[in-house]
């Protein structure tokens, strides 16, 4: 049952515990919370009992969440699309291998683990790359969609990614204008990588690099 309390709680910090995953590990209750921490730069995992720790938190639609911190946790997945004001997400040492953002929200801060493996970021106004969104590394990125986010240097990321060694398959790079080395596009060919629509489907364009715009 939802607790009338709740409600009215702003900052919840549960990062020198281990939590579980269970049907009803969700953080919506909290409607006026501001800021969620569930990891730390200190936090430990521990075994909690028989139960599974947590690795897919449920955030719902939470309208005034401005900083969430998942460093050093279990969690894999992190959907913050219903949370419009999130201006920091920090997340190193996770396990995460995507993040869903809403679009147009204000964020500025995102740090990323070396886990993750799908990079989709739509209408973002003040996600700076190089700059306020970092990685532990990219190799394991096979997925990336980029997107009305000016402050994002899209060709930098890309030439990042494929010098990581990672093996792309899906990415739309919209806006894109660049010149230089073509060593990057020829690396982008030969993986064969399918070009994202401004939906996010995936479609093909024989003998031509997809997905940039």
């Amino acid at each position: 049952n939802k607790d009338a309390s709740a409600e009215f709680v702003s900052e919840i910090d549960l990062s020198e515990i281990s939590l579980s995953q269970t049907d009803t590990t969700s953080f919506s209750v909290f409607s006026l919370a501001q800021k969620i921490s569930i990891g730390s730069e200190t936090h430990t995992n521990l075994a909690v009992g028989s139960y599974a720790v947590l690795t897919i938190p449920s955030f719902g639609s939470l309208p005034f969440l401005t900083h969430l911190d998942v460093r050093n946790t279990l969690v894999t997945t992190v959907d913050v699309s219903r949370c419009p004001r999130l201006v920091s997400l920090l997340a190193v040492g996770s396990q995460l291998t995507s993040v869903s953002l809403a679009e147009t929200s204000p964020i500025q801060t995102l740090s990323l683990p070396a886990t993750v493996s799908d990079l989709t970021m739509v209408n973002l106004p003040k996600l700076a790359y190089p700059g306020g969104l970092s990685f532990d590394g990219l190799a394991n990125v096979t997925r990336l969609m980029v997107s009305g986010c000016p402050l994002i240097d899209g060709a930098h990321m890309l030439t990042d990614i494929v010098d990581a060694g990672a093996t792309l398959s899906r990415l739309r790079l919209a806006g894109l204008n660049v010149t230089g080395s073509s060593a990057t596009l020829e690396a982008l060919m030969q993986m064969g990588v399918t070009g994202l629509a401004a939906d996010g489907t995936a479609y093909s364009e024989t003998g031509q690099c997809s997905g940039l715009e």
